[in-house]
């Protein structure tokens, strides 16, 4: 009986990723061929805030010093948060082939993420906002693409994708498996009129909806969701207006973790906010996953010991992954990275022992993240 019930289970989810992967196929918006881009630009200030980013800002600013957009209508903001290294020095050297750049440093009393964005759009005049993140690399048509679609749709807040650099060994490759589908599922939430995640380094909005939905007010104390709480702060005054936007000019990719310790702190980092949500319905979602897994966990577990004989079960682990490759796989494709299919078969049996090691560590001890403590 438990193994048939377990076996529904699995069916439902398979067909709900089904629907989300139709979802990703035809409701996800692109910007439109049609669309005749003004000549009546928007001014957008890029935020970029960092710390100890040296190393990797030049081959950003490089990127940004490529735009096919107006440079007389662009601003770019680097706030340093009290960075170690030379990024003052890489600064400097780009603002003299970058008039456009400026750089400034948090104050003594302030820190972290937020703070930075905040200080940029205290300095910038800018109509439309773009941040990023230092150790990330864009196109040349990422500022007009995004700008563009803003303009097409008159957007409040437009979120978009993220992806890895080319993978380099087996385990950079997982982690993009694993990122697409966060990507999925922020992208297809959306669109059923579910704010769930966005991602800092590839998001924009209107700096004067910023203040008006009161910031980063709540939630200025925890080291992440500079991009998730703002989110849900637009979607839930100006649902209509926040968008997804699913057009590969747009494509904004970063590092992978080098390890499996910085992944996990990374993940705990983020998971450890879904205790912070004020509407039940987060927190009731994320306390389902957790059990979905568990339940997926030990019914494995049962039948690879013998302890669950029952046949059923292992036709409930083939139709969760039969759903799961149609829902990744076009999503990978889109990436650039349909290659790495054959990673979303190794999730399935990594992911639950990770989603439980997760969930568990983001309720219980602190982690470390840009030599911090919290």
């Amino acid at each position: 009986m438990l193994a048939f019930f377990f076996f529904c289970i699995c069916v439902l989810y398979a067909c709900l990723l089904v629907f989300l992967a139709w979802v990703w196929q035809y409701k996800i918006p692109t910007l439109s061929q049609s669309f005749a881009p003004t000549n009546s630009f928007s001014k957008v200030c890029v935020v970029i805030p960092v710390r100890n980013e040296a190393q990797n800002l030049p081959a950003l600013l490089s990127d940004l010093a490529k735009q096919n957009f107006p440079k007389e209508y662009l601003e770019i903001w680097v706030i340093d948060d009290d960075s170690e290294d030379e990024t003052a020095e890489v600064l400097l050297f780009f603002q003299k082939k970058m008039p456009f750049l400026h750089y400034s440093k948090l104050g003594r009393n302030t820190k972290g993420k937020k703070a930075a964005i905040t200080e940029a759009l205290r300095k910038t005049t800018a109509e439309w906002i773009i941040t990023t993140d230092g150790d990330c690399r864009v196109g040349e048509g990422w500022i007009r693409t995004l700008h563009d679609f803003y303009q097409q749709k008159e957007a409040y807040m437009v979120s978009s994708l993220v992806t890895f650099n080319e993978p380099q060994n087996f385990w950079e490759k997982l982690q993009i498996v694993e990122f697409a589908s966060l990507v999925g599922i922020g992208a297809v939430s959306l669109v059923l009129g579910k704010a769930s995640m966005a991602n800092g380094a590839n998001l924009a909005f209107r700096n004067d909806i910023f203040w008006e939905v009161g910031a980063y007010a709540g939630s200025e104390n925890v080291a992440s969701g500079d991009d998730e709480f703002l989110l849900r702060k637009f979607f839930r005054k100006y649902p209509s207006k926040v968008f997804f936007l699913k057009d590969q000019k747009a494509v904004v990719r970063t590092k992978a973790n080098p390890n499996w310790q910085v992944f996990y702190a990374q993940r705990k980092r983020w998971a450890s906010k879904w205790k912070l949500h004020k509407d039940w319905a987060t927190k009731l979602l994320a306390i389902s996953v957790f059990i979905f897994y568990l339940w997926i966990f030990l019914a494995f577990l049962g039948y690879i010991t013998g302890l669950l004989k029952n046949p059923v079960i292992l036709w409930a682990f083939l139709i969760k992954l039969l759903g799961e490759i149609v829902f990744l796989q076009p999503i990978l494709v889109h990436l650039g990275y349909g290659g790495l299919g054959y990673g979303i078969g190794i999730w399935q049996v990594l992911y639950p022992i990770y989603a439980i090691w997760v969930g568990i560590g983001a309720n219980f001890g602190k982690y470390i993240w840009k030599g911090r403590s919290y």
